[in-house]
């Protein structure tokens, strides 16, 4: 639903918001109906979101904008993407445009199966966000 009206019945028109894993919403945040918010995302206090979010992205401000990115463990990445609490490596895996790149973690530094990637299931079903 677009447009809701509190005196018009209309909840067959409610569009579904999708919370993924891991995603961070601080006070008096909005999210409008209809988007998805990707894994590990971080929404910050006041944000007005009206768009779909990105895996692993720091979002803030009215209309809610990318601002940078978040680890696993909810630290800040820097321009090297990797987070000064783990240590864990992420890229950012460009899709169908520049502006649609999700952040993946890089396993080379951890035990298991090194250098593969480990990316949001989000990215693993094949979701490509409109953002």
């Amino acid at each position: 639903m677009h447009n809701p009206r509190a005196e018009i019945e209309r909840k067959d028109e409610f569009r579904p918001t999708y919370v993924e894993r891991g995603v961070t919403i601080w006070a008096n945040a909005t999210i409008v109906c209809g988007n998805r918010l990707g894994a590990y995302s971080l929404i910050g206090a006041g944000a007005v979101v009206t768009k779909d979010v990105r895996s692993h992205a720091v979002m803030a401000g009215n209309p809610a904008k990318q601002i940078g990115w978040v680890s696993h463990a909810g630290e800040k990445l820097g321009d090297d993407l990797v987070c000064p609490r783990e240590k864990r490596n992420y890229i950012i895996v460009q899709r169908s445009s520049p502006q649609s790149g999700f952040l993946c973690l890089m396993r080379s530094l951890l035990p298991a199966k090194q250098g593969t990637n480990m990316c949001p299931a989000s990215l693993e079903a094949g979701y490509a966000s409109s953002t």
